[in-house]
């Protein structure tokens, strides 16, 4: 995998429009920024086709990130153990 390096206006807006979607839990939206940034834009990775899939990889980096409200973590940490998954990475 080839290695990108972001300028910072660039890397800022990609957090951005992360954080906002991962806060808006739709599959949907996550969708077509993962096209938008990863596979048009720089790494060429296929999405998965599940959307639960999708959701427990939006949930897991949801809890994760430090820009996150804790009351979101914690919602996204009981959807993903009431769907089976863990919160590691």
């Amino acid at each position: 995998m080839k290695e990108m390096l972001f300028p910072e206006k660039m890397l800022n807006k990609w957090n951005e429009e992360l954080d906002a979607i991962l806060l808006s839990h739709d599959v949907e939206a996550f969708k077509t920024f993962y096209q938008k940034w990863m596979v048009r834009g720089i790494y060429n990775i296929p999405i998965p086709n599940s959307d639960v899939v999708i959701r427990a990889a939006m949930e897991k980096a949801l809890f994760n990130r430090s820009t996150m409200p804790e009351a979101e973590k914690r919602k996204a940490e009981t959807w993903l153990v009431s769907h089976g998954f863990t919160t590691e990475l």
